[in-house]
């Protein structure tokens, strides 16, 4: 009787140290990257979490583009006034923690990503009025037309 309180007691030591290992790491995951990477995942993620891993993908993509035929980081690109959507809005730190992996791959990734949405500069929902600025639909993904 006295070894299996023991084992029981252990087991939930055990248990209980996983669960804050696992807290642990997930509060200090965005720790091992650069501001500037985090606010560029936080981004992605507040554009597109909803999209999943395909739509953040191609989000970061017209994030890349934009870095290569302005000359400017990606982090230039997101914070760049009245650009992204998702640099500036209220839930994006609750979104983010929604896709936090996948948006850090990216965002840490976001130049050597190969290009889905054929050069694609702009976005946007089905739903949003089509600008002047979006001359040539690219591509479709999920609720996101893409266009250059």
């Amino acid at each position: 009787m006295k070894i299996n309180l023991q084992f029981g007691l252990l087991c939930a030591i055990l248990v209980l140290m996983m669960a804050i290992s696992a807290i642990c790491y997930s509060q200090n995951m965005a720790e091992n990257y650069t501001k500037e990477e985090i606010e560029i995942a936080k981004t992605i993620s507040m554009e597109a979490c909803s999209e999943g891993y395909t739509g953040m993908y191609a989000v970061s993509n017209v994030i890349k583009n934009r870095s290569i035929k302005y000359n400017k980081t990606p982090f230039e690109i997101v914070s760049q006034k009245n650009q992204f959507v998702g640099y500036t809005h209220k839930n994006r730190n609750k979104r983010f923690k929604e896709c936090e992996k996948n948006s850090l791959i990216l965002a840490t990734n976001i130049m050597e990503l190969k290009d889905i949405t054929y050069d694609a500069l702009y976005f946007k929902t089905k739903n949003e009025k089509k600008q002047k600025w979006h001359n040539i639909k690219t591509i479709t993904i999920k609720n996101h037309d893409f266009w250059k």
